[in-house]
């Protein structure tokens, strides 16, 4: 068996989550993990390093929020077979509001391009589900935050899911600039402002990051949120574990253990598996989001790939 054989079941950890089920690929079931951040009904904070697959924890929530885990349009439930199957029972169809701020700044060379890119993708959601804005406001918006509270606004309580991925993108892109960083810090602050003052819109707020909460400098606009970076019950929600490789990634290192010993995958002992394991760890740091619990040490996708790739070459 060859690498070249296994890859295809390796997607991309960025991949969402809607795109692996359907092509069938390795999907490390973390829904456990996506239940207990939907039964919170407070503003919530994950800061995860790149690559760690905070975007696909993201859109888990956003699938579920949208169609729930039962069948819809005709075809199975995405999370048939996985933990949230039997937990989740709730069959409310929210408004999902996902801003990914990395590719909404990704061509912006100012703050005030992005802002203006928010108000753009925010006026073309509420255009899609028929949330009917003040024609000027529309017409001539000022500032984002007025634009999102005036959305909000016209929603009911409790009815609008709020996710954004790599909210701290636009401040590490634009910080070398001194005013455009005072832009970005107002912009930022506006916007966690508006979720806490209308905070009874949300049904579920979770926010992600790549520097700690402290570091975003939110003042009194981040006081709603519970920041779960370091939470031990969440330290393994992104990345993968010792343990989830032995479980969901067998046949890839049946074969890259194989590999190394010159044998057959079929006779692969188990303390071969563990051996490989073992490079892997002596090989890549991985991430520790409770070091007093090293079991639940995790190691991005892109790691992974890169070891079985190297360990059957």
């Amino acid at each position: 068996m060859t690498f070249a054989k296994l890859e295809p079941k390796l997607a991309p950890g960025t991949q969402p989550f809607v795109q692996l089920r359907k092509a069938g690929a390795v999907y490390v079931d973390k829904t456990a993990y996506v239940y207990e951040l939907a039964l919170n009904e407070f503003p919530q904070f994950l800061m995860r390093p790149p690559h760690l697959g905070k975007s696909t924890l993201l859109a888990t929530i956003e699938e579920l929020f949208r169609h729930g885990v039962k069948p819809y349009d005709n075809h199975p439930s995405l999370f048939t077979g996985l933990a949230i199957e039997h937990l989740w029972h709730d069959i409310g169809h929210y408004l999902v509001l996902h801003l990914d701020f990395n590719e909404l700044n990704s061509d912006c060379t100012t703050a005030s391009a992005f802002e203006r890119h928010l108000m753009n993708y925010v006026t073309s959601f509420c255009r899609e589900h028929k949330i009917e804005l003040a024609k000027k406001l529309v017409a001539e918006p000022q500032r984002f935050r007025e634009l999102f509270s005036a959305m909000l606004e016209l929603v009911p309580n409790r009815s609008l899911v709020l996710l954004i991925d790599n909210c701290d993108v636009p401040l590490l892109y634009h910080g070398a600039n001194e005013q455009e960083l005072v832009i970005c810090r107002l912009l930022m602050r506006g916007i966690f402002s508006v979720i806490k003052r209308h905070s009874n819109k949300f049904r579920c707020v979770v926010v992600t990051g790549e520097t700690s909460f402290r570091k975003l400098d939110l003042d009194a606009a981040g006081n709603s949120f519970t920041d779960l970076s370091f939470e031990k019950g969440f330290a393994a929600c992104c990345g993968y574990t010792r343990a989830e490789l032995k479980q969901y990634f067998v046949p890839q290192l049946r074969a890259a253990a194989a590999f190394r010993v010159d044998c057959a995958h079929e006779v692969v002992s188990a303390e071969q598996v563990e051996a490989l394991l073992d490079e892997l760890e002596e090989g890549y740091e991985g991430f520790a989001f409770a070091p007093d619990a090293p079991q639940l040490k995790v190691y991005s996708h892109e790691a992974v790939q890169r070891f079985l790739g190297a360990a059957m070459t």
